[in-house]
């Protein structure tokens, strides 16, 4: 039996002591470790964890940074883990914008993301020529409501736009224009980062305002 990580980690321990068959554990990232967890739920959700680990007769992760996590906070060990590289469609091709150079982010609007780090970084930048579209179905409603009222008040609504969910076409021609995909994340987690790949646009990742700043500052300047 397989299940996903946000059954096998909330599940009552005793639960999956009385089922028969084996159970292998699909598992994106640690529910406990999630942004903005009150702590006393997450000391319980870890502590749920890494019983339920014990009992996981596989584990299956998305990237090394996840297995590197069960092994050092959780004693899952090495052998016990799968790592599976989230797979994608190749896009079909699109022409590149020849003016202001857009830059794509796709993900959850979620807390875990940092859309707002990378949004106060896209407001020191101003002085370069760029459009900015972030892609995503609002997880948390109040952290879209909050992206949405940073924006408006940066003065970005004319650069930065929330798209939203999109259909798969519009997305796979979002890849192929960009000039810049940033991966916005507080996790390191790779599924987002990968559908860019085939696209040949450069890559993106940083957790910290400055570095974003920093970093997009001197691709752009360089851009044609």
């Amino acid at each position: 039996m397989i299940l996903d990580g946000l059954v096998f980690g909330s599940i009552e321990t005793e639960v999956l002591d009385a089922m028969a068959a084996p159970v292998v554990a699909m598992q994106h990232h640690p529910l406990g470790l999630e942004t903005g967890v009150p702590a006393p739920r997450a000391r319980h959700l870890l502590a749920r964890e890494a019983e339920n680990l014990k009992r996981a007769a596989h584990v299956v992760v998305p990237s090394p940074h996840t297995s590197a996590i069960l092994q050092a906070e959780f004693g899952v060990a090495p052998e016990r883990i799968s790592i599976a590289l989230p797979g994608f469609d190749r896009p079909a091709h699109c022409d590149i914008a020849k003016s202001a150079p857009p830059i794509l982010s796709v993900g959850l609007l979620a807390a875990r993301k940092g859309h707002d780090v990378l949004i106060d970084a896209l407001a020191r930048i101003t002085d370069l020529d760029w459009q900015a579209q972030i892609v995503g179905s609002a997880h948390a409603p109040e952290v879209a409501r909050a992206l949405a009222k940073q924006i408006e008040r940066l003065g970005l609504g004319g650069k930065v736009r929330l798209m939203g969910r999109v259909e798969r076409e519009e997305l796979d021609a979002s890849y192929h224009t960009a000039t810049l995909f940033a991966l916005a994340t507080r996790c390191c987690m790779v599924c987002r980062s990968c559908p860019a790949a085939p696209a040949r646009s450069p890559i993106l990742c940083q957790r910290k305002q400055d570095y974003w700043c920093q970093s997009m500052r001197l691709w752009l300047s360089q851009t044609p």
